[in-house]
């Protein structure tokens, strides 16, 4: 026998102003001040514009966090002379905020944490030539950094598992000639251990997850080829293992997520020159699918955030030798909306 609903159905509520999309997906109501039938929606994942950084030399920067807690921190100015950067700033969501500057000036860093428990390692610091490679970890404390103790190896365009915390981070591969590096070091908190290598070494490579389950992909391999990489290895936190590649090979990419089976890589060069590439893709624990492309394409960006929520933060748009960008796009997945019902 039909019930109440069944016969006769909901009402639809009316409403002089519409409420927030990602908290009624479904739902249907009329809006009173357009005399408009309206609905939620959930969509794909899409970047949009966020706040400008303030400086512009950020072309190989450590960075970690969140999309509305992030930092960045060092990098490298353009054009020449280049040289090292010691700024560091933070970003709320909105806009970002210069903050307390590193003790080591450096390009090509790495990082993890967050905002108020960070760590920056690696780099070359162009003394006393432009590659001279660092072996420098630095912690921040939310005011002020602090040196700690060096990575095992030197290096710079290393690849980190920026999900993880201050007390448990993973520096991954790296260069220099003739590397570039299969090597992987853990930071406990104090010190930090060579463990089990890459099966690929690589630089200039997107890393993600946490130091039991992490993740290496792009880059380029070997020592000074033109050619990037789509390989991709993952860490069960004793040893590396090769799975699906990316769809698009490239370097110097943006690279997230909180998990090896959760990532997203996007921007990179897909080869030397002008090819700079917009391209996205989202990991989800067994292959890479394209999304939605950067609005801007860029390489060298920040690494901040997650698969859901990254931020992409200056790098550099347009070689050769051009200023770094101070533009920042936001990645939100998926994409709530507030829609008008329409009839045709």
């Amino acid at each position: 026998m039909a019930n109440y609903k069944g016969i006769k159905g909901f009402k639809v509520e009316s409403l002089a102003s519409d409420p927030t999309a990602e908290d009624t997906v479904g739902k249907v109501w009329y809006n009173t001040a357009g005399n408009v039938l309206k609905y939620s929606a959930e969509g794909s994942g899409a970047w949009a514009a966020g706040g400008n950084i303030n400086r512009s030399q950020l072309r190989g920067s450590g960075s970690f966090g969140t999309q509305t807690a992030g930092l960045v921190a060092t990098g490298t100015s353009y054009p020449a002379p280049a040289q090292g950067g010691a700024n560091s700033e933070t970003y709320d969501g909105t806009s970002w905020t210069e903050v307390g500057d590193v003790n080591l000036a450096r390009y090509g860093a790495s990082g993890a944490g967050s905002t108020t428990a960070g760590i920056i390692f690696a780099g070359a610091t162009f003394t006393p030539n432009p590659y001279a490679m660092s072996a420098t970890t630095e912690t921040y404390n939310g005011t002020s950094w602090t040196e700690v103790n060096d990575l095992n190896t030197a290096r710079h365009n290393t690849a980190s598992t920026n999900g993880a915390p201050q007390t448990a981070c993973l520096c991954i591969g790296g260069a220099p000639a003739p590397g570039p590096y299969t090597e992987v070091e853990e930071w406990d908190g104090t010190s930090w251990t060579e463990v089990n290598d890459l099966n690929v070494g690589k630089r200039r490579q997107g890393g993600a997850g946490t130091t039991t389950a992490a993740l290496s992909y792009s880059g380029t391999t070997p020592a000074g080829s033109s050619s990037t990489s789509v390989t991709t290895e993952t860490y069960d936190g004793t040893s590396w293992t090769e799975v699906n590649d990316l769809n698009t090979g490239r370097e110097y990419v943006g690279g997230v997520g909180a998990t090896n089976t959760a990532a997203l890589c996007y921007g990179g060069k897909t080869a030397p020159g002008t090819n700079n590439t917009a391209v996205t893709e989202q990991w989800d624990g067994t292959s890479w699918t394209e999304v939605a492309a950067l609005g801007t394409a860029r390489y060298q960006s920040t690494s901040i955030g997650t698969s859901s929520l990254a931020l992409a933060g200056g790098g550099r748009t347009a070689p050769p030798e051009s200023p770094s960008s101070v533009a920042t796009e936001e990645w939100n997945d998926p994409v709530y909306t507030v829609k008008t019902v329409t009839v045709s």
